[in-house]
This record gives structure tokens, sequence and C-alpha cells, in this order.
């Protein structure tokens, strides 16, 4: 279980999120594959946004990783399965590609 800051958005719109994903973590030596589901909550107030819709996220999270003693540096990949837009007959869901850095307790 991890907690982390993440921004998503477009050229027109960034949105910044607390994320937190409940990955399932397969560790071989010191590689990692991770997968599960997240959910995600924005910080930004956008209640009067003509873009987004909900403030709250939720999606399917994997990623791959190492350890390097007590740190953790890896990959991931979200897919967010709640339609975000305020817009009718448009619609846009988050995907995010990022690389990520912990510390291991």
């Amino acid at each position: 279980m991890a907690i982390m800051y993440i921004t998503k958005g477009t050229e027109d719109v960034t949105l910044h999120y607390i994320e937190i994903p409940a990955l399932l973590s397969l560790k071989l030596s010191a590689f990692r594959f991770n997968v599960g589901p997240y959910i995600g909550i924005c910080l930004d107030n956008i209640s009067s946004g003509y873009y987004i819709r909900d403030n709250v996220d939720f999606g399917f999270s994997t990623g791959l990783g190492f350890d390097m003693g007590m740190f953790y540096i890896g990959i991931l990949y979200d897919i967010g399965l709640v339609d975000m837009s305020n817009i009718r007959n448009f619609e846009f869901y988050n995907r995010t590609l990022g690389f990520n850095f912990g510390v291991n307790l």
C-alpha cells in the first residue's frame, strides 16, 4: 500500500491528485511486478470546472520496478475507469505513465 502525489491533465488543464494504489506485488529477487486497483482524489476545486465532472478517479494500475537496498525505483501505468468529462457527447478517462521512487519500510 502506498500514497502518491500525482499531477494529471493536458496542455490546458492540470489537476493534482492524491492516489492510493492497492497493489499486489510479485517479487523475484530484486525485481517486482505490481498490479491492482487505485483510487485517486483530486485536490483541486473543480466543482465549477467546465471539463471535469467528478473529483474521484478509480482505475487499474500496473508497474515494474526493482529494489536497490532499502529504495525502490519503478515505472507505472494507470488506466482510469471513471469518465471525467462534464461535456455531453464527450468522454475522457485518465491515463498515467509515471516513474516512482520510494523507500521500503
